[in-house]
């Protein structure tokens, strides 16, 4: 790890204050800072009229939204993007696949698409389902 001089002598303080080696001091501390970046994309914390509120939503009856399963099977993006037989059926992005072409209707999705899927899967926030090109693995929906 590079740091400054003075940067290492104030870790090398902590180190010696914390009793511990500057690896367990490192990776313990990484952690608990890990742990508070990805607090407010795992937990959520809600005050009893947010939760009483949140609760009132869940008991109510599940619906049929029309359209979902279509869209779920990839029929309509299908339909709606021009994909051909020749592209695999959608599927959850992978690592291999390339997202630098793609476009959507707006610039905000386009930019999250873009930039961000592949962290939200890893942190579980969110699951991006794409259509590639049969040859290549270029986003095409």
């Amino acid at each position: 790890m590079r740091t400054t001089p003075e940067g290492r002598a104030l870790i090398d303080r902590a180190v010696a204050a914390s009793g511990t080696d500057l690896t367990d001091f490192v990776i313990s501390n990484l952690t608990v800072e890990s742990r508070r970046v990805l607090a407010d994309r795992t937990e959520f914390a809600l005050g009893s009229e947010a939760w009483e509120a949140w609760e009132r939503i869940n008991r109510r009856r599940a619906r049929s939204l029309a359209g979902l399963r279509e869209l779920i099977n990839g029929a309509a993006v299908a339909v709606q993007r021009g994909v051909t037989q020749r592209d695999r059926p959608p599927r959850l992005l992978g690592a291999g696949d390339v997202m630098d072409d793609f476009e959507c209707r707006s610039a905000e999705q386009t930019e999250w698409l873009r930039h961000h899927p592949r962290q939200a899967h890893a942190a579980g926030t969110a699951r991006a389902l794409v259509v590639t090109q049969a040859d290549s693995h270029a986003v095409v929906a």
